[in-house]
């Protein structure tokens, strides 16, 4: 796979003020392998009236009908306390929703409208999206507008070794398959220029990034940050906010094939983890391609032994 020019998602908002605009990342990369894996953003934004949309650089070409929105997913509020990973209230009221943690901070989630307030464009190393928002239309008794869509995540698929790849079986237990991937978020060396003017011009300042990758149990993920947390994906909870596959079929195609959470904090303005996985089960694959060196090996010594008598 040729490496590609550009390499760093790029994340900011339309800001028609001259304060810095401080938002919060929430990233979760659906690593299903050898099928579609998929990339989520959620992006909160302070409610500001200088604040009228937010861009999302990615470093691939999508179209319109790939950007999927999640907000709908809100309304389960046990749900949203497995998301945030932290005690919340949902509220549900004239088609809007509301999330209130403990401390008091709530969330507005707005839907990504499809209209021409919401925009694709097409350029050399990736694709740019703006979605544009009226602030007054909204009440300013809300610390924050949330977003979250899903993209499908190219790199990833193409990274990624399925179950016929013969890479696995020359390698096999010996040396364990492994693939590294990043994920990095307004990294101005894996960005066009174009895009870094507008992030210069936005004045967008990341603060916390959760990000969250969840793969099936047979491949281990590592990083060079510690995940903070690591669970089993709660099937009940999640089920609603699955991936969901071209067949229609949930990416947990199989009640064996259990998925994990891995959880790391980012708090870094550039955002940027390195991750490693590697497969830790053996497959029959592999066990045949070995069990097949010890006959040849067996059948050899015979022959060797035969020829020395």
């Amino acid at each position: 796979m040729a490496q590609r020019e550009y390499d760093s998602f790029a994340i900011g908002v339309l800001n028609d003020g001259d304060a810095v605009a401080p938002l919060d990342l929430s990233i979760n990369v659906w690593a299903d392998v050898g099928h579609t894996s998929e990339i989520d953003f959620g992006i909160q934004i302070p409610h500001r009236d200088d604040i009228s949309g937010f861009f999302i650089f990615v470093p691939f070409q999508i179209e319109k009908n790939d950007v999927v929105d999640l907000s709908t997913s809100f309304s389960d509020n046990e749900f949203n306390q497995v998301l945030f990973n932290r005690d919340c209230e949902t509220t549900c009221r004239l088609n809007r929703t509301v999330v209130k943690d403990a401390g008091g901070n709530s969330l507005l989630v707005l839907p990504i409208s499809r209209n021409d307030r919401l925009t694709v464009v097409n350029l050399d190393g990736g694709s740019l999206l703006s979605f544009y928002y009226d602030p007054s239309a909204f009440p300013h008794d809300h610390s924050s507008l949330y977003f979250r869509i899903r993209l499908p995540f190219v790199s990833l698929n193409c990274l990624l070794s399925g179950p016929d790849d013969m890479r696995e079986v020359i390698t096999g237990p010996i040396v364990p398959f492994r693939t590294m991937n990043s994920i990095a978020v307004n990294q101005v060396r894996g960005l066009p220029s174009s895009i870094v003017r507008r992030l210069v011009d936005s004045k967008t300042d990341i603060g916390d990034t959760h990000i969250a990758v969840i793969a099936p149990r047979q491949w281990e993920v590592n990083s060079f940050l510690t995940p903070y947390r690591v669970r089993p994906l709660e099937n009940v909870a999640w089920e609603k906010y699955q991936p969901r596959l071209k067949s229609g079929n949930a990416i947990l195609h199989s009640s064996c094939c259990d998925m994990f959470v891995y959880q790391w904090l980012i708090s870094d303005s550039n955002t940027s983890l390195q991750l490693e996985f590697s497969r830790k089960r053996i497959t029959f694959l592999t066990l045949l391609f070995y069990l097949a060196i010890l006959f040849l090996l067996n059948l050899l010594s015979e022959v060797l032994i035969r020829l020395v008598l």
